[in-house]
């Protein structure tokens, strides 16, 4: 069965998604100011602080942990992997 996600992981990816979103509302209507308006909220704000503290965390692991933690997510190892 997989796991659920750690909060550092849980936040890094509530991030990531809010960002992509914003990213591909600029390509969309580059000139948008409620587009911009929000980029500049978010980049602003305390959870985006917490979203960087989480990947400075999440990028510490070793290889053999991360490929451990993300069998453990998925719930399988992958191929050549124990």
């Amino acid at each position: 069965m997989a796991a659920a996600p750690e909060p550092d992981e849980a936040h890094a990816t509530h991030f990531h998604r809010i960002l992509i979103g914003l990213g591909a509302e600029l390509v969309l209507s580059p000139l948008d100011r409620d587009t911009h308006s929000r980029i500049r909220e978010v980049l602003d704000s305390a959870g985006l602080q917490r979203a960087l503290a989480a990947l400075v965390a999440l990028e510490a692991r070793t290889e053999s942990e991360q490929k451990a933690r993300i069998a453990k997510l998925v719930g399988h190892t992958l191929r050549g992997e124990r």
